[in-house]
């Protein structure tokens, strides 16, 4: 028995063969630098980048707070208070 894709397959191939107009790529594959949809794609991609930066950004500052903090309460603490272990 022919699985989907197979049928897909053998569907996709003629149709491309004769209906050579079918196979031609939109304006944003070809490359084309003024369409208003490479424009759009561009800026989809800029403000996707800077949301991902944002959040990776946030990230590392929560880690660097908790590092910091980390450091003080550590410091902070005295082995004269019984903080210690081995008692």
């Amino acid at each position: 028995m022919t699985s989907i894709p197979g049928i897909r397959a053998l569907v996709a191939v003629p149709a491309v063969a004769w209906l050579p107009d079918l196979a031609w790529g939109c304006a944003t594959c070809f490359g084309a630098p003024e369409d208003p949809v490479t424009t759009g794609i561009k800026i989809a991609m800029l403000s996707m980048l800077g949301v991902t930066m944002v959040v990776l950004g946030g990230i590392g500052a929560f880690m660097v707070h908790l590092g910091r903090k980390s450091k003080s309460v550590h410091a902070s603490k005295s082995p004269d208070r019984g903080n210690h272990r081995g008692d």
